[in-house]
C-alpha cells in the first residue's frame, strides 16, 4: 500500500498524511464547478437495523451481537441493505458513530439515482483500520436495484507515523447522446513517506557535509476518474482519467536541490504500485503520449501528470467493509462476456 520511488537504501521511515490538491483549486486552472447531488432530507429514509442475533466471536465475548443495518426509503418503500455489523471490538464492523449516523445518502438524479456512503468505526491494536463502503443503486418500478458496490481503505495507521487515507465520492453528469443518465467516480488516495538514506548510525559523515540532510521526503497523490452510464442492464463504463503527482523534498534542508521524479514514480503512483510489466508498459505509452513534453525534459517533482486511460483502483472487497451480499459487475464494453471493472 505504502509505495517508495527511488532507490535509497532505508533504515528509518517514517509516514504522514499529505492531501492531494483538488484538480479544481490548482494554481493557474479555471475548472467549472462541478454538480454536486442532492442529499436526502430525513424524512426520506430510516436507518434500520433487523436480524440481531449473537456474534460469530461470541467465543471471544459471549454478549457480542450482529445485525445488518438497512436505508429504508419512504417512497418507494425499498429496503436497501448496507452493512452486517458486529459488536465484538476486534471484528472492525461497526458503523462509525461520529459520521453523521456512519451512513450519508445522496440523489445523483433525484428520486432514480441513490448514492449511499458508510464509514465503518476504527480497530484498535498494532493498527488502526477504518473503511468506507459505497452504494449506487437505481430506484424504479418502486424498487432500488444495486448497481455498484465499492470499499476502500479510508484511514490506515501503523504504530504513531506510518498513516495512509483515501477518499472516494460521486458526482452527477450530463445525460449522453442516448438520454441515458450518467454519473462519475472519483477516486483519491494520498501518501507521503519519510526515508533515512544513511546506511547505519556509525557511518562517518564527509568532511563539509550536514548529517541533518539525510532525510528525504516522497509525498505522493493520485486521482482515478471514470465515467459511468446507467444501461439496462447495470452500469457501463465509458471514459477513464487519472492524474498523478509526486513531490520529492529534503526533509530537514528544503534548499538542497530535490531529489529526481522519474516517469517510473508516476507509473508507481498510477498503478497502485502493481500491473504486471507488459500493463505498465503501455501505461508509460500513453503518459508519455499524453504529455509529450516529457520527453522534452519537463521537471517531473510536483508536476500533475494525466492520462486517459484505465488505472488500477486500490479497493478492497466490500464483505471487508461489511457489506455481505451480491456485488454487481461494471461493465466495460456493450458487449457481453467482456472483463468487467468493480
Amino acid at each position: 500500500m505504502f509505495k517508495i520511488a527511488g532507490a535509497f537504501p532505508v533504515i528509518a521511515m517514517m509516514c504522514v498524511v499529505v492531501t492531494l490538491v483538488p484538480k479544481a483549486t490548482m494554481a493557474g486552472e479555471v475548472v467549472k464547478e462541478a454538480k454536486h447531488g442532492e442529499s436526502l432530507n430525513p424524512s426520506e429514509y430510516t436507518i434500520v437495523k433487523r436480524e440481531r442475533k449473537p456474534s460469530s466471536y461470541a467465543e471471544q465475548d459471549p454478549t457480542a451481537e450482529s445485525w445488518v443495518t438497512e436505508v429504508v426509503l419512504k417512497e418507494p418503500p425499498a429496503h436497501i441493505p448496507v452493512m452486517q455489523e458486529d459488536s465484538y471490538w476486534w471484528a472492525g464492523a461497526l458503523l462509525d458513530p461520529d459520521s453523521e449516523k456512519g451512513i450519508k445518502c445522496e440523489w445523483l438524479e433525484k428520486g432514480k439515482i441513490l448514492w449511499i456512503q458508510w464509514d465503518t468505526k476504527s480497530t484498535g491494536g498494532s493498527g488502526v483500520w477504518s473503511k468506507q463502503g459505497h452504494i449506487i443503486a437505481l430506484v424504479k418500478d418502486g424498487e432500488a436495484k444495486v448497481l455498484l458496490v465499492n470499499a476502500m481503505q479510508k484511514y490506515v495507521q501503523f504504530g504513531v507515523d506510518c498513516v495512509h487515507e483515501g477518499q472516494m465520492y460521486f458526482l452527477p453528469e450530463e445525460r449522453d447522446k442516448q438520454g441515458r443518465s450518467r454519473i462519475s467516480r472519483h477516486f483519491t488516495t494520498s501518501d507521503s513517506l519519510i526515508e533515512s538514506t544513511q546506511t547505519d548510525g556509525n557511518t562517518p559523515t564527509l568532511e563539509g557535509s550536514d548529517s541533518r540532510c539525510d532525510r528525504r521526503r516522497c509525498d505522493s497523490g493520485l486521482e482515478i476518474t471514470t465515467e459511468l452510464t446507467v444501461t439496462e442492464k447495470g452500469l457501463l463504463a465509458t471514459g477513464h482519467h487519472a492524474d498523478a503527482s509526486v513531490c520529492k523534498s529534503w526533509e530537514d534542508c528544503p534548499d538542497k536541490e530535490a531529489p529526481k521524479v522519474t516517469v517510473e514514480d508516476v507509473i508507481d503512483v498510477l498503478s497502485c504500485g502493481g500491473l504486471n510489466k507488459t500493463v505498465r508498459t503501455e501505461l508509460k505509452t500513453a503518459l508519455l503520449r499524453e504529455n509529450q513534453d516529457i520527453e522534452k525534459g519537463k521537471e517531473l517533482n510536483c508536476a500533475r501528470l494525466g492520462v486517459s486511460c484505465r488505472c488500477s483502483l486500490d479497493l478492497i472487497e466490500p464483505d471487508e467493509a461489511g457489506y455481505i451480499w451480491p456485488v454487481p459487475n461494471v461493465a466495460t464494453t456493450p458487449e457481453p462476456g467482456k472483463p468487467t471493472d468493480r
